[in-house]
């Protein structure tokens, strides 16, 4: 699993010469440790971690390793980071609870993808399921996560 391309701090707290800071992403996923791949009823997906946020963080908050503060052609900041944080990802709330991709994912900026027989293929964006957030204890309890996965499923399909 991959994610790369560009987004931007989706609170807006952060700004340079009054444009908002953009970030590169080009991140392998990380396989949970445990078994590789989930079974569900009816299909099968696999679990990956991309980034790292708690809801402690202020917005914009970035996790070294990272390159950046490169003024691009646009003016404003460009930063090379390998861990996403919340803003970066997901439309901003005061709950900081992941409801919505960024915009940059519709707008086909930023891609999530497989790797399959050596080539990377991209995943529409309308096949991404509804986001559903978990804690850790959550996450790691497999039956949870497939019956939520079932259930979100399920909704996705009966609404046309």
């Amino acid at each position: 699993m991959k994610l790369y391309g560009l987004t931007q701090d989706s609170s807006g707290k952060y700004k340079y010469k009054g444009k908002p800071l953009f970030y590169k992403l080009n991140i392998p996923g990380t396989l949970e440790t445990r078994e590789d791949i989930v079974k569900a009823y009816g299909s099968s997906y696999l679990k990956f971690n991309f980034a790292h946020f708690e809801n402690t963080e202020e917005p914009g908050v970035m996790h070294p390793p990272m390159a950046g503060g490169v003024p691009d052609e646009l003016g404003s900041l460009l930063f090379h980071i390998f861990v996403p944080s919340f803003n970066q990802l997901f439309k901003f709330n005061e709950k900081r609870v992941p409801y919505e991709l960024v915009a940059e994912v519709e707008k086909d900026k930023l891609n999530f993808a497989v790797i399959f027989n050596n080539e990377l293929i991209k995943i529409k964006p309308q096949l991404i399921t509804q986001l559903v957030s978990f804690s850790k204890e959550e996450w790691a309890n497999d039956e949870k996560v497939i019956s939520i996965f079932n259930a979100t499923k399920s909704l996705k399909n009966g609404v046309k």
